[in-house]
């Protein structure tokens, strides 16, 4: 096995994409919520559907991370596994 750290291993660990999944999740829930508002809410926020437009920054927002991480992967390691690894000099385990 040269590479024990896949790139799927990688993209999972790298917090734009959870960053993303949840800004796309938690924004259509309160888009989907901005859509079925009532007149009477809508006067409470002086006609303003802030729970639409919270709903479409949030997707703004999840797409500009899932942009990013498309535009700038993350990098794989080459050549060793964590066992090859030593702790750095001076860690206080001498």
């Amino acid at each position: 096995m040269d590479n024990p750290i896949s790139t799927r291993t990688v993209l999972l660990r790298d917090l734009r994409l959870a960053i993303a999944a949840l800004f796309t999740v938690f924004g259509l829930i309160v888009t989907i919520t901005g859509l079925t508002v009532d007149e009477a809410d809508l006067a409470k926020a002086q006609g303003v559907n802030l729970a639409l437009w919270t709903g479409l920054g949030m997707l703004g927002l999840a797409a500009v991370f899932g942009i990013w991480l498309w535009r700038a992967p993350p990098e794989v390691p080459e050549g060793h596994d964590a066992g090859e690894i030593s702790p750095p000099s001076g860690s206080g385990t001498d």
